[in-house]
């Protein structure tokens, strides 16, 4: 909790590079994913890449802005603020924890390629895992509040975000 406090009150370039490093893991997995098990991306690999980085920069600024929006709708800002804070923390270990991994993948011949993939999903998994868990404990103070904040929230924090990113995703992709 302490954490929480100092750091949610101030812009930290180590948070800021932490999510960038999350940016850039997430787009080359995919990437080093998409041309591993669909050879037909090779030849336009760098601008997948590219289209990628802008959509998981443009999902993490989209949702920062509906939550800066939520928290100032509702008198729920603590409850919110928190939640956001949990989400990039996730997020930026699952940066962390997935960077090695996908250096392997880029080094790594076919056999020890799908032991990083491997293992980058079930980082993944796990960060899935956890940030549900913490949108449930979220749902449960906002439900506690009141009963529309929960459908609002719940519509645009979470169900729009996550449609929206895999459209963007199978379109980028395909």
């Amino acid at each position: 909790l302490q954490i929480y406090r100092t750091q949610t009150d101030s812009f930290s370039a180590s948070s800021f590079l932490l999510t960038a490093n999350f940016v850039l893991c997430i787009s080359f997995f995919i990437q080093f994913s998409a041309q591993q098990f669909l050879p037909s991306h090779v030849a336009q690999a760098s601008f997948t890449t590219f289209l990628l980085i802008i959509l998981f920069t443009s999902f993490l600024l989209l949702r920062t802005l509906l939550f800066k929006t939520l928290t100032q709708i509702f008198l729920l800002k603590e409850v919110l603020t928190l939640y956001e804070f949990h989400f990039y923390k996730i997020i930026q270990t699952l940066g962390i924890a997935m960077l090695p991994a996908v250096l392997f993948m880029f080094a790594a011949n076919k056999k020890y390629f799908v032991v990083a993939f491997a293992l980058a999903c079930v980082c993944i998994m796990l960060a899935i895992v956890m940030l549900a868990a913490r949108g449930l404990s979220t749902s449960i103070k906002v439900i506690a509040s009141n009963i529309k904040y929960f459908f609002i929230y719940v519509c645009v924090s979470e169900v729009a975000m996550v449609l929206l990113l895999i459209k963007l995703l199978t379109k980028i992709v395909s």
